[in-house]
């Protein structure tokens, strides 16, 4: 190999930058992918050259000028030499350049360890922060609800109290003639009483487990039921405590047993009364079944009963199935998902 001042010291470009001399090492920084060496021309007629880039090219490439490029370079350390032909084909000259290109950081070895720590930390915290969060929201509900079912206890239930107590009053003193509207009024003020007490006790956030609801089912049905001597089947699965309602799905599945209860007791003429509530999977069910008169479900009635039970069926998405014949009794299934 002929000494490097034979070479003729003109300069050099690496990558569009200028170098008087290139140093013993080529350092490529990471963010740069690309490798293009440019070297003054070599003094003589008919001179050709030829380079190798070991370990990416296998043999010598020619060339008529003195310039390389590689588009994508990857790291590491790479042997660069460089060889000057004759017309005849001899070396006349021949250079080496060791290059090295260095790695991306995210090629480091402590990398994904790091990485990994920080991308915990940040899901740490959001999970911090989302359930820090989710529990004030929680909190502030609960508080909302208290005072919801107290306002509702204390005012609206003591004013329609106070309407039944006035309008009985005035019942004693009243002609014949108003005595049928003062009576609907006075029956009117109890079921709203009666409304607002379910209500107030769905709210509250101490009811909010699914046992409170059965017990609560269990003792309207047996004290609605002995007040007209109706035998009562109560049927209860004992895996019903672990099952988690919507405040406005405990409201309604209560309002549509007790609403259908209530028809048994009043419209249906029944002498005894099934009540069945079970676990599917995670789903709950509720049958009320008597053997009273019955109706046809086709056919449209006086009053708002079946239309309240779909009502409220809809409004918390529960399956409501009305079985019924006249002189076969009536069958009430509900399917409710949480």
């Amino acid at each position: 190999m002929l000494s490097a001042a034979s070479w003729p010291e003109a300069g050099y470009r690496v990558n569009g930058r200028f170098y008087a001399q290139l140093p013993d090492t080529l350092q490529i920084p990471a963010p740069v992918k690309e490798l293009s060496l440019e070297m003054p021309l070599h003094a003589g007629r008919g001179v050709t050259y030829a380079f190798r880039m070991a370990p990416i090219d296998t043999g010598w490439i020619p060339v008529t000028y003195p310039a390389i490029r590689y588009e994508t370079l990857k790291k590491g350390l790479y042997s660069l030499q460089f060889r000057v032909l004759d017309a005849s084909g001899k070396v006349l000259d021949t250079r080496v350049f060791v290059i090295r290109k260095e790695a991306a950081f995210w090629h480091a070895w402590w990398f994904i360890p790091l990485l990994t720590v920080y991308v915990l930390v940040v899901v740490g915290v959001g999970i911090y922060i989302f359930s820090l969060y989710n529990i004030r929201q929680k909190l502030k509900l609960q508080y909302l609800r208290n005072q919801i079912a107290s306002d509702l206890h204390d005012e609206v239930g003591s004013n329609l109290n106070s309407i039944a107590l006035f309008v009985e009053l005035l019942r004693k003193n009243a002609s014949p003639e108003t005595l049928p509207i003062l009576d609907r009024i006075i029956s009117n003020s109890r079921e709203s009483v009666e409304l607002m007490q379910d209500t107030v006790w769905a709210i509250n956030p101490r009811n909010d487990s699914f046992q409170k609801l059965v017990d609560k089912m269990h003792s309207f049905v047996t004290q609605a039921l002995a007040a007209r001597g109706i035998v009562l089947e109560f049927q209860s699965d004992t895996d019903l405590g672990d099952l988690t309602l919507s405040m406005e799905q405990r409201k309604n599945i209560y309002l549509i047993f007790k609403e259908t209860v209530n028809n048994a007791v009043k419209h249906a003429g029944a002498t005894r009364v099934i009540v069945g509530l079970k676990r599917l999977d995670d789903a709950f069910f509720m049958k009320i079944e008597d053997d009273g008169k019955g109706f046809d479900t086709t056919r449209e009635y006086e009053g708002n009963g079946i239309f309240n039970l779909r009502k409220r069926a809809e409004e918390s998405g529960l399956d409501l199935l009305v079985h019924s014949r006249p002189g076969n009794g009536t069958r009430v299934e509900v399917l409710c998902h949480p």
